[in-house]
């Protein structure tokens, strides 16, 4: 009787081994999984990111380039502080369109 009970419980002990480990594996699956699609939505912020950066440099450098070209008897120094404010007031106002105030 004794041996029957403790085969029994070693047969228990083993079902909920694999039963365990078939969870944790199951979970860990589950992380792995999130965790693979969180790097890959970081990658394409990122991706943006350096879209957004391009745009204004883009942005800038056209600034810069137009100004000097309409009015060359104005001093450098001065079409780049020029150049400069109209810049900030471009990025004041998508940063004002995008917060929606």
């Amino acid at each position: 009787m004794i041996g029957w009970i403790g085969g029994a419980l070693k047969n228990a002990a083993s079902w909920l081994g694999e039963g365990i480990v078939s969870i944790l594996s199951w979970l860990l699956s589950g992380v792995l999984s999130v965790l693979s699609k969180v790097i890959r939505a970081a990658g394409g912020i990122f991706d943006l990111l350096d879209a957004l950066w391009g745009f204004f440099v883009g942005i800038k450098d056209s600034i810069l380039g137009l100004l000097p070209a309409l009015f060359p008897w104005i001093p450098a120094e001065v079409v780049t502080v020029i150049s400069l404010g109209l810049f900030a007031v471009l990025l004041a106002g998508i940063v004002k369109k995008v917060r929606g105030k």
